[in-house]
């Protein structure tokens, strides 16, 4: 899932399974709230760099990290 020039969104209690890369990755958010989730299996894609990053969520591209207020609490991620 990307989630991309977001402003106050709430995701909870979800089952996120089998990704490549990420799980989640939310650009440029504002009073974002990620809460309550299930993550599993994320694994790389045939072609990345070794270095490259893996997450269940990730979020960058912060016009301002002081004030974007997100929010990521009560998630589980498993297989990464």
């Amino acid at each position: 899932m990307k989630i991309n020039n977001a402003f106050d969104h709430e995701i909870t209690h979800n089952v996120f399974f089998n990704a490549r890369k990420f799980h989640v990755l939310a650009l440029k958010t504002f009073y974002f709230n990620f809460n309550n989730n299930l993550m599993v299996g994320v694994t790389k894609r045939p072609t990345m760099m070794f270095e490259d990053l893996i997450a269940c969520f990730a979020s960058y591209e912060a016009v301002s990290p002081s004030t974007d207020n997100i929010t990521v609490t009560k998630n589980l991620c498993q297989g990464s």
